[in-house]
């Protein structure tokens, strides 16, 4: 994965196992007003690094993407975890990955899709 290029070999295969399972995280999408919103999601990355956030038909993030592709997925990262030390009661490092989204739907279990 190109945006983990850059971390220690170890550190670096386990950034890419975490990111490769299901995760949790915040998907920032345009709403026509201009304003952004902020939702938390599941996602996956893919082998291809492309970014697969899982939703229910008919929600307005799928809206948004539909309309301006821009969005971001963010995810916290634990400073157990490598992070660089920080003064303050947190130590977590936020991830994050920005760009344009396009919309596929794709049969899930259970008959519910992801998109």
């Amino acid at each position: 994965m190109e945006f983990t290029s850059h971390l220690p070999a170890g550190l670096r295969e386990h950034a890419e196992r975490r990111l490769r399972e299901n995760l949790v995280g915040w998907f920032t999408t345009v709403r026509p007003s201009g304003q952004p919103v902020s939702v938390p999601v599941g996602f996956v990355v893919q082998d291809d690094d492309t970014i697969l956030v899982y939703s229910q038909p008919g929600k307005d993030k799928l809206r948004n993407v539909a309309a301006n592709p821009r969005e971001t997925v963010q995810r916290q990262r634990p400073a157990s975890l490598g992070a660089p030390a920080r003064s303050g009661p947190s130590r977590a490092v936020w991830r994050r990955a920005e760009g344009t989204g396009r919309l596929s739907i794709v049969p899930a279990a259970g008959g519910k899709h992801v998109a």
